[in-house]
C-alpha cells in the first residue's frame, strides 16, 4: 500500500509538472492574439478613417500616418512620411506653427483643440479642427505627440460666403438708410442738395446713394407739351 501510494503521489506531481508548460503557452497565445487583434484595429482605424491621424516623435518627425493624410501629401504609401515632418509638405508658416503647438503639448501634458489653416506651396489653403495629446511610452515618459485632424475647408468656405453676403446687405441697407429723413429737393428744377451743399440732378444723387439704375422714357403730359402734333402711345 505505502509503495502505491507513493506512486500515485509521484504520478499527481508530475501531472502538475508537466501541465505548467501547457499553461504557460495557452497564455503567451492568447497575448499575441490580443496583440495581434489591436494591431488589426489600429491598421483598420489607419486604412480607412477619413480623418488624418499621425503620430510623431519628440522632434515633430512622423513616426506613423493614416492612409488619408499619405493621400494629402501626395504620397502613394504611408510609411513614405516616416522621417519627415510638417516642413517637408505644408509651408514654413503652418510648419513652424505646428511645431510650436507640439513641444507646448509636449512640455504641459496637455491636450490642444482648434482651428488651423493648412498653407501649401502649390494649392489653396485648407481648413482643418485638430486635437493634438502627449504621446507616451510604457513607463509614462512623454515620447512625442499623437493627432487627429479633420477637414472643415468646406465650412470655413461657407462661412466666408455668409460673412460677404451679410456684408453687402448690410452695405444695401446702409445706403437706404442715407435717404431716410428730410431730402432737400428744389421745387423747381427737381434738383436735390447734398450734405455738402451742392445740388446734383435726381438721377446722379440716386445713382450715388442708392443701387438704383434709370431707364429714360416720357410721361403724356410731356409729351402734349414738347410734341403737340404727335399722338402719345397708348399705355402698356
Amino acid at each position: 500500500m505505502g509503495s502505491q501510494g507513493a506512486d500515485e503521489k509521484r504520478a499527481e506531481q508530475g501531472g502538475a509538472i508537466s501541465g505548467a508548460p501547457a499553461q504557460c503557452l495557452t497564455e503567451s497565445q492568447r497575448a499575441q492574439e490580443a496583440l495581434a487583434l489591436e494591431h488589426a484595429l489600429v491598421q483598420t482605424l489607419l486604412n480607412h478613417t477619413p480623418d488624418f491621424i499621425y503620430f510623431k516623435d519628440r522632434d515633430s518627425r512622423f513616426i506613423r500616418i493614416s492612409r488619408a493624410l499619405a493621400r494629402l501629401f501626395g504620397l502613394s504609401d504611408p510609411a513614405q512620411a516616416v522621417g519627415k515632418a510638417d516642413f517637408d509638405f505644408f509651408t514654413q508658416e503652418h510648419a513652424r506653427q505646428a511645431l510650436e503647438d507640439e513641444q507646448t503639448v509636449m512640455r504641459t501634458g496637455r491636450p490642444l483643440a482648434k482651428e488651423e489653416r493648412e498653407t501649401w506651396a502649390d494649392r489653396p489653403d485648407t481648413w482643418v479642427s485638430t486635437t493634438k495629446v502627449p504621446l507616451h511610452d510604457q513607463a509614462g515618459n512623454t515620447v512625442g505627440t499623437f493627432g487627429i485632424s479633420r477637414d472643415i475647408t468646406e465650412r470655413k468656405r461657407a462661412e466666408a460666403e455668409r460673412e460677404r453676403l451679410i456684408g453687402e446687405l448690410q452695405e444695401a441697407l446702409s445706403s437706404v438708410k442715407t435717404l431716410s429723413g428730410l431730402l432737400p429737393i428744389c421745387a423747381a428744377c427737381k434738383n436735390i442738395r447734398d450734405d455738402s451743399g451742392y445740388w446734383n440732378q435726381i438721377e446722379s444723387y440716386f445713382k450715388e446713394h442708392t443701387r438704383v439704375e434709370f431707364t429714360h422714357g416720357i410721361c403724356p403730359d410731356c409729351m402734349k407739351k414738347l410734341y403737340p402734333g404727335v399722338k402719345a402711345p397708348p399705355p402698356g
